[in-house]
Order: structure tokens, then C-alpha cells, then sequence
């Protein structure tokens, strides 16, 4: 659990973060991933 959190200002760095998540989740050999984001 991160101390601090992040938040995007902007809806596009939303979503190049979201598309950056799936690609992560959909290549194998990535077991995990974490961050400090807030949503």
C-alpha cells in the first residue's frame, strides 16, 4: 500500500495509462504490476 498517491490531471494521460496497464496484463510474462495512482 503506497504512502502517497498520484493522480492524473488530464482524461488523456488516463487513458495512455489505462492502454499501458492492458498491454501490461496481456503479455505473459509480466507477473506484476503496481503503482501509486489514484483514480
Amino acid at each position: 500500500v503506497p504512502d502517497t498517491y498520484t493522480k492524473l490531471e488530464d482524461e488523456d494521460s488516463n487513458t495512455k495509462f489505462q492502454k499501458m496497464l492492458d498491454m501490461f496484463d496481456d503479455n505473459d510474462d509480466i507477473q506484476n504490476v503496481w503503482h501509486n495512482l489514484e483514480y
